[in-house]
Protein backbone atom coordinates (compact mmCIF):
# COMPACT_ATOMS: atom_id res chain seq x y z
CA UNK A 1 0.00 0.00 0.00
CA UNK A 2 1.15 3.52 -0.64
CA UNK A 3 2.15 5.22 2.55
CA UNK A 4 2.69 8.81 1.63
CA UNK A 5 1.62 11.32 4.20
CA UNK A 6 -1.59 13.30 4.12
CA UNK A 7 -2.23 16.89 5.01
CA UNK A 8 -3.10 17.90 8.53
CA UNK A 9 -6.77 18.21 9.41
CA UNK A 10 -6.38 21.24 11.61
CA UNK A 11 -3.77 23.88 12.16
CA UNK A 12 -1.80 23.33 15.33
CA UNK A 13 -1.85 26.06 17.95
CA UNK A 14 1.42 27.66 18.79
CA UNK A 15 3.44 27.07 21.90
CA UNK A 16 6.42 28.79 23.45
CA UNK A 17 9.95 27.55 23.00
CA UNK A 18 13.42 28.60 24.03
CA UNK A 19 15.88 30.32 21.78
CA UNK A 20 18.26 27.41 22.02
CA UNK A 21 15.88 25.11 20.10
CA UNK A 22 15.36 27.35 17.06
CA UNK A 23 18.28 26.19 15.04
CA UNK A 24 17.24 22.55 15.45
CA UNK A 25 13.90 23.22 13.76
CA UNK A 26 15.23 23.89 10.30
CA UNK A 27 18.57 22.10 10.26
CA UNK A 28 17.06 18.65 9.48
CA UNK A 29 15.56 20.11 6.31
CA UNK A 30 18.79 21.75 5.18
CA UNK A 31 21.69 19.65 6.39
CA UNK A 32 20.18 16.21 6.95
CA UNK A 33 19.51 14.09 3.83
CA UNK A 34 17.35 11.76 5.92
CA UNK A 35 14.70 14.48 6.07
CA UNK A 36 14.02 13.86 2.39
CA UNK A 37 13.32 10.16 2.83
CA UNK A 38 10.04 10.55 0.94
CA UNK A 39 12.08 10.78 -2.27
CA UNK A 40 13.53 7.31 -1.80
CA UNK A 41 10.66 5.47 -3.49
CA UNK A 42 8.16 3.03 -2.15
CA UNK A 43 8.59 1.73 1.35
CA UNK A 44 8.66 -1.94 2.17
CA UNK A 45 6.27 -1.57 5.07
CA UNK A 46 3.52 0.63 6.42
CA UNK A 47 3.74 3.80 8.44
CA UNK A 48 1.19 6.50 9.16
CA UNK A 49 1.24 10.26 8.98
CA UNK A 50 1.42 10.52 12.74
CA UNK A 51 4.36 8.16 13.02
CA UNK A 52 6.30 9.92 10.27
CA UNK A 53 6.62 12.95 12.52
CA UNK A 54 9.07 11.00 14.64
CA UNK A 55 11.07 9.45 11.77
CA UNK A 56 13.94 8.48 11.67
CA UNK A 57 16.77 7.20 13.89
CA UNK A 58 15.16 7.21 17.32
CA UNK A 59 11.53 6.30 17.79
CA UNK A 60 11.02 9.75 19.28
CA UNK A 61 13.31 11.73 16.99
CA UNK A 62 11.04 14.44 15.58
CA UNK A 63 11.12 15.59 11.98
CA UNK A 64 9.06 18.29 10.27
CA UNK A 65 6.06 16.66 8.66
CA UNK A 66 2.56 17.45 7.44
CA UNK A 67 0.88 16.69 10.78
CA UNK A 68 3.53 18.09 13.14
CA UNK A 69 5.09 20.96 11.27
CA UNK A 70 8.14 22.56 12.77
CA UNK A 71 8.67 19.95 15.47
CA UNK A 72 12.03 20.32 17.16
CA UNK A 73 13.81 18.20 19.73
CA UNK A 74 13.36 19.22 23.32
CA UNK A 75 15.58 18.33 26.24
CA UNK A 76 12.79 18.72 28.73
CA UNK A 77 9.36 20.19 29.13
CA UNK A 78 10.91 23.35 30.52
CA UNK A 79 12.35 24.14 27.11
CA UNK A 80 8.81 24.63 25.81
CA UNK A 81 8.09 27.46 28.21
CA UNK A 82 11.51 28.98 28.86
CA UNK A 83 12.67 32.32 27.51
CA UNK A 84 10.94 35.71 27.31
CA UNK A 85 7.29 36.04 26.42
CA UNK A 86 6.69 36.74 22.77
CA UNK A 87 4.07 36.71 20.08
CA UNK A 88 4.02 33.76 17.68
CA UNK A 89 2.92 34.07 14.11
CA UNK A 90 1.11 31.23 12.32
CA UNK A 91 3.28 29.01 10.19
CA UNK A 92 0.94 26.96 8.00
CA UNK A 93 3.78 25.40 6.03
CA UNK A 94 7.45 24.79 6.65
CA UNK A 95 9.16 28.12 6.09
CA UNK A 96 12.35 28.48 4.09
CA UNK A 97 14.96 30.33 6.13
CA UNK A 98 17.27 32.84 4.59
CA UNK A 99 20.50 31.24 3.40
CA UNK A 100 22.54 34.02 4.93
CA UNK A 101 20.94 33.34 8.32
CA UNK A 102 22.22 29.76 8.27
CA UNK A 103 18.78 28.22 8.61
CA UNK A 104 17.63 30.39 11.53
CA UNK A 105 14.99 33.12 11.69
CA UNK A 106 15.83 36.31 13.57
CA UNK A 107 14.01 39.40 14.70
CA UNK A 108 15.47 42.86 14.14
CA UNK A 109 17.22 42.66 17.48
CA UNK A 110 19.02 39.47 16.42
CA UNK A 111 20.08 40.20 12.85
CA UNK A 112 23.38 38.78 11.73
CA UNK A 113 26.30 41.17 11.43
CA UNK A 114 26.91 40.00 7.89
CA UNK A 115 23.62 41.54 6.82
CA UNK A 116 23.55 44.92 8.57
CA UNK A 117 26.73 45.22 10.56
CA UNK A 118 27.08 44.47 14.24
CA UNK A 119 24.14 44.41 16.59
CA UNK A 120 25.51 47.39 18.52
CA UNK A 121 25.75 49.61 15.45
CA UNK A 122 22.24 48.66 14.42
CA UNK A 123 20.92 49.63 17.85
CA UNK A 124 22.66 53.00 17.73
CA UNK A 125 21.35 53.81 14.27
CA UNK A 126 17.88 52.75 15.35
CA UNK A 127 18.11 54.99 18.40
CA UNK A 128 19.15 58.03 16.34
CA UNK A 129 16.16 57.54 14.09
CA UNK A 130 13.81 57.31 17.05
CA UNK A 131 15.06 60.39 18.91
CA UNK A 132 13.35 63.10 16.78
CA UNK A 133 9.98 61.37 16.90
CA UNK A 134 9.85 61.34 20.73
CA UNK A 135 8.15 57.95 20.54
CA UNK A 136 8.98 55.17 22.98
CA UNK A 137 11.15 52.43 21.52
CA UNK A 138 9.53 49.10 20.81
CA UNK A 139 11.38 45.88 21.46
CA UNK A 140 10.39 43.42 18.76
CA UNK A 141 9.97 39.88 19.99
CA UNK A 142 11.98 37.10 18.49
CA UNK A 143 10.11 34.83 16.08
CA UNK A 144 9.85 31.26 17.26
CA UNK A 145 8.31 28.57 15.06
CA UNK A 146 5.51 26.40 16.36
CA UNK A 147 6.58 23.40 18.37
CA UNK A 148 4.77 20.42 19.78
CA UNK A 149 5.66 18.41 22.81
CA UNK A 150 4.10 14.97 22.31
CA UNK A 151 5.73 12.68 19.76
CA UNK A 152 4.08 9.41 18.67
CA UNK A 153 5.99 6.18 18.14
CA UNK A 154 7.17 5.50 14.61
CA UNK A 155 5.15 2.46 13.55
CA UNK A 156 6.03 0.51 10.44
CA UNK A 157 4.85 -3.01 9.82
CA UNK A 158 7.30 -4.88 7.54
CA UNK A 159 5.75 -6.33 4.41
CA UNK A 160 7.16 -8.21 1.44
CA UNK A 161 5.20 -6.06 -1.02
CA UNK A 162 4.73 -2.31 -1.13
CA UNK A 163 0.99 -2.62 -1.89
CA UNK A 164 -0.33 -6.08 -1.01
CA UNK A 165 -3.72 -7.16 -2.30
CA UNK A 166 -6.55 -6.87 0.20
CA UNK A 167 -10.01 -8.22 -0.64
CA UNK A 168 -13.06 -9.39 1.27
CA UNK A 169 -13.59 -8.93 5.02
CA UNK A 170 -16.71 -6.82 4.54
CA UNK A 171 -18.48 -8.89 7.20
CA UNK A 172 -15.75 -8.04 9.71
CA UNK A 173 -16.30 -4.30 9.34
CA UNK A 174 -20.07 -4.64 9.54
CA UNK A 175 -19.90 -6.81 12.63
CA UNK A 176 -17.32 -4.55 14.22
CA UNK A 177 -19.47 -1.46 13.64
CA UNK A 178 -22.55 -3.21 14.99
CA UNK A 179 -20.92 -4.35 18.22
CA UNK A 180 -19.11 -1.09 18.92
CA UNK A 181 -22.37 0.78 18.39
CA UNK A 182 -23.82 -0.80 21.54
CA UNK A 183 -23.51 1.36 24.65
CA UNK A 184 -22.79 -1.65 26.84
CA UNK A 185 -19.85 -2.74 24.65
CA UNK A 186 -16.44 -1.64 25.93
CA UNK A 187 -14.65 -2.95 22.87
CA UNK A 188 -13.93 -5.89 20.60
CA UNK A 189 -11.10 -8.42 20.50
CA UNK A 190 -10.30 -10.07 17.15
CA UNK A 191 -8.89 -13.56 17.65
CA UNK A 192 -7.07 -15.64 15.07
CA UNK A 193 -4.12 -17.87 14.36
CA UNK A 194 -0.83 -16.76 12.79
CA UNK A 195 -1.28 -15.48 9.26
CA UNK A 196 -5.08 -15.22 9.32
CA UNK A 197 -5.06 -11.46 8.61
CA UNK A 198 -5.35 -9.70 11.99
CA UNK A 199 -2.60 -7.17 11.28
CA UNK A 200 -3.82 -6.71 7.72
CA UNK A 201 -7.21 -5.66 9.08
CA UNK A 202 -5.53 -3.22 11.48
CA UNK A 203 -3.49 -1.75 8.64
CA UNK A 204 -6.61 -1.24 6.56
CA UNK A 205 -8.30 0.53 9.44
CA UNK A 206 -5.35 2.87 9.96
CA UNK A 207 -4.81 3.40 6.23
CA UNK A 208 -8.37 4.64 5.70
CA UNK A 209 -8.38 6.85 8.80
CA UNK A 210 -7.02 10.35 9.31
CA UNK A 211 -3.58 8.84 10.02
CA UNK A 212 -3.19 7.16 6.62
CA UNK A 213 -3.38 7.92 2.94
CA UNK A 214 -7.13 7.39 2.77
CA UNK A 215 -7.72 10.23 5.21
CA UNK A 216 -11.16 8.88 6.10
CA UNK A 217 -12.37 8.89 2.50
CA UNK A 218 -11.97 7.07 -0.77
CA UNK A 219 -12.99 3.69 0.60
CA UNK A 220 -13.78 1.17 -2.11
CA UNK A 221 -17.36 0.24 -2.90
CA UNK A 222 -18.97 -2.21 -0.51
CA UNK A 223 -16.78 -1.30 2.47
CA UNK A 224 -19.02 1.26 4.15
CA UNK A 225 -18.42 -0.42 7.50
CA UNK A 226 -14.67 0.18 7.11
CA UNK A 227 -15.34 3.83 6.36
CA UNK A 228 -17.43 4.26 9.51
CA UNK A 229 -14.81 2.54 11.67
CA UNK A 230 -11.94 4.51 10.16
CA UNK A 231 -13.63 7.83 10.87
CA UNK A 232 -13.81 7.03 14.59
CA UNK A 233 -10.17 5.89 14.96
CA UNK A 234 -8.49 8.14 17.51
CA UNK A 235 -5.24 6.27 18.21
CA UNK A 236 -3.53 3.06 17.16
CA UNK A 237 -0.60 0.91 18.26
CA UNK A 238 1.23 -2.07 16.77
CA UNK A 239 2.97 -4.31 19.31
CA UNK A 240 5.98 -6.00 17.72
CA UNK A 241 7.86 -8.84 19.33
CA UNK A 242 11.23 -7.72 17.91
CA UNK A 243 10.73 -4.09 18.86
CA UNK A 244 10.61 -3.76 22.65
CA UNK A 245 9.75 -0.07 22.45
CA UNK A 246 6.28 -0.90 21.13
CA UNK A 247 5.57 -3.17 24.12
CA UNK A 248 6.27 -0.72 26.95
CA UNK A 249 3.50 0.94 28.91
CA UNK A 250 5.07 4.45 29.24
CA UNK A 251 5.79 4.68 25.51
CA UNK A 252 2.25 3.56 24.69
CA UNK A 253 0.73 6.22 26.97
CA UNK A 254 2.85 9.00 25.50
CA UNK A 255 2.23 7.89 21.91
CA UNK A 256 -1.53 7.47 22.46
CA UNK A 257 -1.83 10.99 23.86
CA UNK A 258 0.10 12.33 20.86
CA UNK A 259 -2.16 10.55 18.37
CA UNK A 260 -5.35 11.58 20.15
CA UNK A 261 -4.20 15.20 19.99
CA UNK A 262 -3.79 14.84 16.20
CA UNK A 263 -7.18 13.26 15.60
CA UNK A 264 -9.71 15.68 14.02
CA UNK A 265 -12.44 14.61 16.43
CA UNK A 266 -10.19 15.46 19.40
CA UNK A 267 -9.41 19.06 18.51
CA UNK A 268 -10.52 20.20 21.97
CA UNK A 269 -7.99 17.85 23.57
CA UNK A 270 -5.29 19.27 21.31
CA UNK A 271 -6.16 22.81 22.35
CA UNK A 272 -6.17 21.84 26.01
CA UNK A 273 -2.69 20.35 25.71
CA UNK A 274 -1.49 23.51 24.00
CA UNK A 275 -2.51 25.74 26.90
CA UNK A 276 -2.18 23.53 29.97
CA UNK A 277 1.44 23.24 31.09
CA UNK A 278 0.63 20.85 33.95
CA UNK A 279 -1.20 18.49 31.62
CA UNK A 280 1.78 18.32 29.29
CA UNK A 281 4.03 17.67 32.28
CA UNK A 282 1.91 14.68 33.28
CA UNK A 283 2.33 13.22 29.81
CA UNK A 284 6.07 13.74 29.53
CA UNK A 285 8.17 10.62 29.11
CA UNK A 286 9.66 11.12 32.57
CA UNK A 287 6.19 11.23 34.15
CA UNK A 288 4.98 8.26 32.10
CA UNK A 289 7.90 6.21 33.40
CA UNK A 290 7.70 7.33 37.02
CA UNK A 291 3.90 7.15 37.42
CA UNK A 292 2.13 5.63 34.40
CA UNK A 293 -1.20 5.28 36.22
CA UNK A 294 -1.44 9.00 36.97
CA UNK A 295 -0.21 9.89 33.51
CA UNK A 296 -2.93 7.81 31.86
CA UNK A 297 -5.84 8.72 34.13
CA UNK A 298 -5.02 12.41 34.72
CA UNK A 299 -3.42 13.03 31.34
CA UNK A 300 -5.84 11.23 29.01
CA UNK A 301 -8.97 9.75 30.58
CA UNK A 302 -9.98 12.57 32.92
CA UNK A 303 -9.43 15.40 30.38
CA UNK A 304 -11.48 13.49 27.82
CA UNK A 305 -14.29 13.03 30.35
CA UNK A 306 -14.26 16.74 31.23
CA UNK A 307 -14.20 17.86 27.61
CA UNK A 308 -17.06 15.52 26.71
CA UNK A 309 -19.13 16.77 29.67
CA UNK A 310 -18.51 20.36 28.58
CA UNK A 311 -19.74 19.57 25.07
CA UNK A 312 -16.37 20.27 23.45
CA UNK A 313 -16.08 16.73 22.02
CA UNK A 314 -18.97 15.98 19.70
CA UNK A 315 -17.85 12.51 18.56
CA UNK A 316 -20.22 9.74 19.58
CA UNK A 317 -17.46 7.14 19.73
CA UNK A 318 -13.69 6.93 19.49
CA UNK A 319 -11.58 3.82 18.89
CA UNK A 320 -8.16 3.00 20.36
CA UNK A 321 -6.61 0.15 18.35
CA UNK A 322 -3.93 -2.22 19.67
CA UNK A 323 -2.65 -4.87 17.31
CA UNK A 324 -0.91 -8.07 18.50
CA UNK A 325 -1.30 -7.14 22.16
CA UNK A 326 -0.22 -10.64 23.15
CA UNK A 327 3.35 -9.87 22.02
CA UNK A 328 3.67 -7.29 24.80
CA UNK A 329 3.45 -10.13 27.33
CA UNK A 330 6.87 -11.36 26.17
CA UNK A 331 8.39 -8.00 27.19
CA UNK A 332 6.77 -7.81 30.62
CA UNK A 333 8.96 -5.93 33.12
CA UNK A 334 10.32 -7.36 36.35
CA UNK A 335 8.33 -4.78 38.32
CA UNK A 336 5.12 -3.01 37.41
CA UNK A 337 2.49 -3.71 34.78
CA UNK A 338 2.82 -4.83 31.23
CA UNK A 339 0.47 -3.48 28.60
CA UNK A 340 -2.17 -6.17 29.19
CA UNK A 341 -2.32 -5.87 32.98
CA UNK A 342 -2.23 -2.07 32.72
CA UNK A 343 -5.28 -1.98 30.44
CA UNK A 344 -7.06 -4.54 32.62
CA UNK A 345 -6.58 -2.23 35.59
CA UNK A 346 -7.92 0.90 33.88
CA UNK A 347 -10.49 -0.43 31.42
CA UNK A 348 -13.41 0.23 33.78
CA UNK A 349 -12.38 3.91 33.89
CA UNK A 350 -12.78 4.37 30.14
CA UNK A 351 -15.67 6.62 29.07
CA UNK A 352 -18.52 4.66 27.52
CA UNK A 353 -17.82 6.29 24.15
CA UNK A 354 -14.10 5.39 24.17
CA UNK A 355 -13.86 1.88 22.70
CA UNK A 356 -10.93 -0.53 22.71
CA UNK A 357 -10.20 -2.78 19.72
CA UNK A 358 -7.42 -5.34 20.17
CA UNK A 359 -6.13 -8.28 18.16
CA UNK A 360 -4.57 -11.36 19.72
CA UNK A 361 -3.55 -14.84 18.68
CA UNK A 362 -5.79 -17.75 19.54
CA UNK A 363 -3.20 -19.38 21.80
CA UNK A 364 -2.86 -16.14 23.79
CA UNK A 365 -6.56 -15.43 24.03
CA UNK A 366 -6.67 -16.15 27.77
CA UNK A 367 -4.47 -13.10 28.38
CA UNK A 368 -7.33 -10.76 27.42
CA UNK A 369 -10.28 -12.83 28.63
CA UNK A 370 -10.58 -10.68 31.75
CA UNK A 371 -11.13 -7.60 29.57
CA UNK A 372 -14.72 -8.67 29.03
CA UNK A 373 -14.69 -7.58 25.38
CA UNK A 374 -16.86 -8.89 22.60
CA UNK A 375 -15.07 -11.40 20.37
CA UNK A 376 -14.75 -11.81 16.61
CA UNK A 377 -13.03 -15.02 15.50
CA UNK A 378 -11.02 -15.13 12.29
CA UNK A 379 -9.90 -18.77 12.33
CA UNK A 380 -13.14 -20.74 12.79
CA UNK A 381 -13.12 -21.60 9.12
CA UNK A 382 -14.92 -24.91 9.67
CA UNK A 383 -17.92 -23.09 11.16
CA UNK A 384 -17.95 -19.62 9.60
CA UNK A 385 -18.28 -19.93 5.83
CA UNK A 386 -17.57 -16.22 5.41
CA UNK A 387 -13.88 -16.91 6.04
CA UNK A 388 -13.76 -19.43 3.20
CA UNK A 389 -15.59 -16.94 0.99
CA UNK A 390 -12.92 -14.31 1.67
CA UNK A 391 -10.15 -16.79 0.84
CA UNK A 392 -11.93 -17.83 -2.36
CA UNK A 393 -12.26 -14.22 -3.43
CA UNK A 394 -8.55 -13.61 -2.78
CA UNK A 395 -7.45 -16.71 -4.73
CA UNK A 396 -9.77 -15.89 -7.61
CA UNK A 397 -8.42 -12.35 -7.80
CA UNK A 398 -4.81 -13.56 -7.82
CA UNK A 399 -5.50 -16.12 -10.53
CA UNK A 400 -7.28 -13.60 -12.76
CA UNK A 401 -4.41 -11.12 -12.50
CA UNK A 402 -1.53 -13.52 -13.24
CA UNK A 403 -1.08 -15.47 -16.45
CA UNK A 404 1.78 -17.40 -14.87
CA UNK A 405 -0.55 -18.78 -12.19
CA UNK A 406 -3.17 -19.67 -14.80
CA UNK A 407 -0.58 -21.53 -16.87
CA UNK A 408 1.06 -23.35 -13.94
CA UNK A 409 -2.17 -24.64 -12.39
CA UNK A 410 -3.59 -25.99 -15.64
CA UNK A 411 -2.68 -29.71 -16.14
CA UNK A 412 -0.70 -30.47 -19.28
CA UNK A 413 -2.16 -33.96 -19.76
CA UNK A 414 -4.69 -32.75 -22.29
CA UNK A 415 -7.51 -34.77 -20.75
CA UNK A 416 -10.78 -32.90 -20.64
CA UNK A 417 -12.63 -32.76 -17.34
CA UNK A 418 -16.03 -31.48 -16.44
CA UNK A 419 -14.65 -29.15 -13.74
CA UNK A 420 -12.64 -26.05 -14.56
CA UNK A 421 -9.02 -26.72 -13.43
CA UNK A 422 -8.71 -23.21 -12.03
CA UNK A 423 -11.86 -23.61 -9.94
CA UNK A 424 -10.67 -27.03 -8.81
CA UNK A 425 -7.30 -25.61 -7.72
CA UNK A 426 -9.02 -22.72 -5.96
CA UNK A 427 -11.33 -24.99 -3.97
CA UNK A 428 -8.49 -27.31 -2.98
CA UNK A 429 -6.18 -24.47 -1.86
CA UNK A 430 -8.93 -22.89 0.25
CA UNK A 431 -9.73 -26.25 1.89
CA UNK A 432 -6.14 -26.82 3.07
CA UNK A 433 -5.54 -23.19 4.06
CA UNK A 434 -7.68 -23.45 7.22
CA UNK A 435 -8.34 -19.72 7.21
CA UNK A 436 -4.69 -18.71 6.70
CA UNK A 437 -4.24 -15.84 4.26
CA UNK A 438 -0.45 -15.91 4.62
CA UNK A 439 -0.35 -19.57 3.62
CA UNK A 440 -2.50 -18.94 0.53
CA UNK A 441 -0.45 -15.92 -0.48
CA UNK A 442 2.92 -17.69 -0.21
CA UNK A 443 1.69 -20.76 -2.11
CA UNK A 444 0.38 -18.55 -4.91
CA UNK A 445 3.70 -16.70 -4.97
CA UNK A 446 5.52 -20.00 -5.47
CA UNK A 447 3.14 -20.94 -8.29
CA UNK A 448 3.53 -17.51 -9.85
CA UNK A 449 7.34 -17.82 -9.88
CA UNK A 450 7.16 -21.29 -11.41
CA UNK A 451 8.51 -23.18 -8.38
CA UNK A 452 5.25 -25.12 -8.13
CA UNK A 453 3.67 -26.47 -11.33
CA UNK A 454 0.52 -28.59 -11.19
CA UNK A 455 0.73 -31.59 -13.51
CA UNK A 456 -1.79 -34.29 -12.64
CA UNK A 457 -2.52 -33.85 -8.93
CA UNK A 458 -2.14 -31.42 -6.06
CA UNK A 459 0.21 -33.64 -4.06
CA UNK A 460 3.16 -31.35 -4.65
CA UNK A 461 1.46 -28.48 -2.80
CA UNK A 462 2.63 -27.83 0.78
CA UNK A 463 0.03 -28.55 3.44
CA UNK A 464 1.03 -26.04 6.13
CA UNK A 465 2.84 -22.76 6.64
CA UNK A 466 5.84 -24.63 8.04
CA UNK A 467 6.13 -26.65 4.84
CA UNK A 468 5.96 -23.45 2.80
CA UNK A 469 8.88 -21.97 4.73
CA UNK A 470 10.85 -25.22 4.36
CA UNK A 471 10.24 -25.29 0.61
CA UNK A 472 11.29 -21.67 0.12
CA UNK A 473 14.47 -22.07 2.19
CA UNK A 474 15.40 -25.26 0.33
CA UNK A 475 15.05 -23.42 -2.94
CA UNK A 476 17.04 -20.43 -1.67
CA UNK A 477 19.74 -22.31 0.27
CA UNK A 478 20.29 -25.77 -1.25
CA UNK A 479 23.42 -26.58 0.81
CA UNK A 480 24.48 -26.14 4.43
CA UNK A 481 27.44 -23.98 3.43
CA UNK A 482 25.18 -21.50 1.62
CA UNK A 483 23.11 -21.11 4.79
CA UNK A 484 25.92 -20.86 7.34
CA UNK A 485 26.61 -17.12 7.06
CA UNK A 486 22.93 -16.38 6.54
CA UNK A 487 22.10 -18.08 9.83
CA UNK A 488 24.40 -15.65 11.68
CA UNK A 489 22.42 -12.70 10.32
CA UNK A 490 19.12 -14.33 11.24
CA UNK A 491 20.37 -15.20 14.74
CA UNK A 492 21.27 -11.55 15.41
CA UNK A 493 17.85 -10.38 14.19
CA UNK A 494 16.16 -12.96 16.42
CA UNK A 495 18.15 -11.90 19.49
CA UNK A 496 17.92 -8.13 19.11
CA UNK A 497 15.21 -6.33 21.10
CA UNK A 498 15.05 -3.51 18.58
CA UNK A 499 15.38 -3.28 14.78
CA UNK A 500 19.03 -2.85 13.79
CA UNK A 501 20.29 -0.75 10.92
CA UNK A 502 22.37 -2.30 8.16
CA UNK A 503 25.58 -0.87 9.62
CA UNK A 504 24.75 -2.14 13.11
CA UNK A 505 23.84 -5.55 11.73
CA UNK A 506 27.15 -5.77 9.84
CA UNK A 507 29.22 -4.82 12.89
CA UNK A 508 27.32 -7.27 15.08
CA UNK A 509 27.69 -10.21 12.72
CA UNK A 510 31.38 -9.39 12.13
CA UNK A 511 31.99 -9.60 15.89
CA UNK A 512 31.48 -13.37 15.69
CA UNK A 513 34.66 -13.78 13.63
CA UNK A 514 38.25 -13.32 14.81
CA UNK A 515 40.53 -13.99 11.86
CA UNK A 516 38.60 -13.44 8.65
CA UNK A 517 35.78 -10.93 8.47
CA UNK A 518 33.62 -10.38 5.40
CA UNK A 519 33.92 -7.03 3.70
CA UNK A 520 30.96 -4.72 3.42
CA UNK A 521 30.27 -5.79 -0.15
CA UNK A 522 30.43 -9.47 0.80
CA UNK A 523 28.00 -8.82 3.63
CA UNK A 524 25.59 -7.06 1.28
CA UNK A 525 25.74 -10.04 -1.08
CA UNK A 526 24.88 -12.39 1.78
CA UNK A 527 22.12 -10.08 2.99
CA UNK A 528 20.65 -9.91 -0.50
CA UNK A 529 20.02 -13.66 -0.39
CA UNK A 530 17.54 -12.96 2.43
CA UNK A 531 15.42 -10.64 0.30
CA UNK A 532 11.78 -11.20 1.19
CA UNK A 533 12.57 -12.57 4.64
CA UNK A 534 14.34 -9.52 6.07
CA UNK A 535 12.66 -6.23 5.16
CA UNK A 536 14.41 -2.86 5.31
CA UNK A 537 12.09 -0.29 6.84
CA UNK A 538 11.93 3.40 6.03
CA UNK A 539 14.25 4.30 8.91
CA UNK A 540 16.91 1.92 7.49
CA UNK A 541 16.31 -0.68 10.19
CA UNK A 542 15.82 -4.37 9.39
CA UNK A 543 13.00 -6.62 10.60
CA UNK A 544 11.75 -10.14 9.88
CA UNK A 545 8.74 -9.86 7.60
CA UNK A 546 6.33 -11.92 9.74
CA UNK A 547 6.27 -13.32 13.30
CA UNK A 548 5.39 -16.77 11.91
CA UNK A 549 8.79 -16.98 10.20
CA UNK A 550 10.47 -15.88 13.41
CA UNK A 551 8.84 -18.74 15.32
CA UNK A 552 9.67 -21.25 12.58
CA UNK A 553 13.35 -20.30 12.76
CA UNK A 554 13.48 -20.78 16.53
CA UNK A 555 11.39 -23.89 17.23
CA UNK A 556 9.57 -26.67 15.40
CA UNK A 557 7.28 -29.51 16.28
CA UNK A 558 8.96 -32.69 17.42
CA UNK A 559 8.05 -34.44 14.18
CA UNK A 560 9.38 -31.60 12.03
CA UNK A 561 12.80 -31.27 10.43
CA UNK A 562 15.51 -29.41 12.35
CA UNK A 563 17.09 -27.96 9.22
CA UNK A 564 17.44 -24.17 9.02
CA UNK A 565 16.94 -23.76 12.75
CA UNK A 566 18.69 -20.72 14.25
CA UNK A 567 19.97 -20.37 17.79
CA UNK A 568 19.22 -16.91 19.25
CA UNK A 569 22.04 -17.47 21.75
CA UNK A 570 24.51 -16.94 18.91
CA UNK A 571 22.85 -13.60 18.27
CA UNK A 572 23.08 -12.63 21.94
CA UNK A 573 26.79 -13.54 21.91
CA UNK A 574 27.34 -11.43 18.79
CA UNK A 575 25.64 -8.41 20.38
CA UNK A 576 27.75 -8.79 23.53
CA UNK A 577 30.97 -9.15 21.54
CA UNK A 578 30.14 -6.11 19.46
CA UNK A 579 29.65 -4.01 22.59
CA UNK A 580 32.92 -5.22 24.10
CA UNK A 581 35.03 -5.03 20.94
CA UNK A 582 33.68 -2.13 18.94
CA UNK A 583 31.83 0.26 21.21
CA UNK A 584 33.94 -0.03 24.38
CA UNK A 585 37.35 -1.51 23.53
CA UNK A 586 39.48 -2.25 26.58
CA UNK A 587 42.66 -1.12 24.80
Amino acid sequence: MDTNSVTSHHQLPLTMSSARTQRKVYEPLIHNPRAHSSLRGQESGFQSTASLSSLPMSAYDPRPGPCLMGVAPSDSLASLTSGISSFHLPCPAPCSPLPSCQGRRHSLTRLSGRLTGSRVSLSRRSARHLLPTKEPSIQLAQFRPAQWFLKPIFHEVPQREAAPLFVGRKWVWSELAQRLGEDSCRGVVMVGGPGCGKTALSLQLVHNSCFGLGGGGGVREGAEGLSRMAQTLGAYHFCQLDNALTCRVPDWIHSTAAQLSQSPQMTAYHQLLSTDHDLRAKLSMASCHSDPDTAFTSGILQPLLDLKAAGKISAESCIILLDAIGDSHSHRPDFGDNLITFLRKHLDKFPHWLKLVVTVRSEKQELVTSFGLSQISLDQWHIDKRIEADLSEYVSRRISKSQNIQRNITPQSGRKTDENPQVKFQNYLVSIAKGGFLFVKMVLDLVDRGHLVIKNSFNILPQSLSEVFMLEFNLRFPSDSSYRKVSDILSVCLASLQPLSMAELYKTVSSLYVDTVDSWQEFLTTFKSLTGYLVTRRDDSVMIFHPALREWLIRRQESGSARFLCDPRNGHAAIALRISRLESPVN
